[in-house]
């Protein structure tokens, strides 16, 4: 209920967070010293994928599919910008981690 997505009226930000509404969105990420340009790859491939899941969703009516719909498109416009990606991403995230994976 707490995510922008379903956007319900009770929902409030988690306290620490300067945002006044769930739908703003923070990236909560651990930082990566390759940084998430995989994972933004990764979105962006599924991207078609997602709309037809919202467009077929035959249990939302065609107002909030549009509001949907409208919430995801504005997460891949911001992920087609490389600014936005470096800025709010891979320099937004909390923490140092580094990732080792092993085989």
């Amino acid at each position: 209920d707490y995510s922008g997505l379903v956007n319900i009226p009770y929902a409030v930000p988690p306290e620490g967070f300067d945002i006044t509404s769930v739908t703003t969105r923070v990236f909560r990420g651990l930082c990566r010293d390759q940084g998430y340009g995989a994972t933004v790859d990764y979105y962006k491939g599924i991207q078609p994928t997602i709309v037809e899941e919202i467009s077929n969703a035959n249990y939302m009516d065609e107002k909030t599919k549009t509001e949907v719909s409208d919430y995801i498109q504005s997460f891949y416009k911001s992920i087609a910008n490389p600014k936005i990606v470096t800025k709010d991403i891979n320099e937004g995230c909390w923490a140092k981690h580094k990732h080792i994976y092993e085989n």
